[in-house]
């Protein structure tokens, strides 16, 4: 049986879908959904959108691991509401996947040519993920 891989933001692959059952989670349109175990529409900057999507960790089998994109190259609006999602929306989920199963290995991933504001994205989940690791050793935050 393979281990799921929940995806946030991050596109879903062939090689990731011979290793994982894939959920995916954002607003992204999806090149090749028949990768997908699921696909949850949400977006992370509104408080509907991360209620759902917390909802949906309480109702599932929850994932054993996590990729998370702080990347959005296709993201049109302010750069409030990229903030919102990716700070605020993406701190709640971590949040509450942790109240769920302190044993998850997440992965954030950030481009090379990522902007000024991904970077400070980046920057802030580093720094979570540096406290995160004294309180809750067993959890596995890395960066690629």
């Amino acid at each position: 049986m393979k281990p799921s891989l929940l995806l946030i933001d991050c596109m879903p692959t062939k090689a990731l879908a011979a290793q994982y059952k894939l959920t995916y989670v954002g607003l992204g349109l999806i090149a090749q959904p028949e990768l997908l175990e699921g696909f949850v529409c949400v977006d992370l900057a509104t408080v509907e959108g991360q209620a759902r999507i917390m909802d949906w960790l309480r109702q599932n089998e929850l994932p054993s691991q996590v990729k998370c994109s702080l990347d959005s190259p296709d993201f049109q609006g302010a750069a409030s509401d990229f903030l919102q999602a990716k700070i605020v929306g993406l701190t709640r989920v971590l949040e509450a996947m942790l109240m769920l199963n302190t044993v998850v290995e997440w992965e954030f991933v950030v481009s090379p040519t990522a902007d000024i504001w991904s970077r400070s994205c980046e920057a802030y989940f580093r720094t979570l993920a540096q406290g995160l690791s004294e309180e809750l050793p067993q959890t596995k935050i890395t960066f690629g």
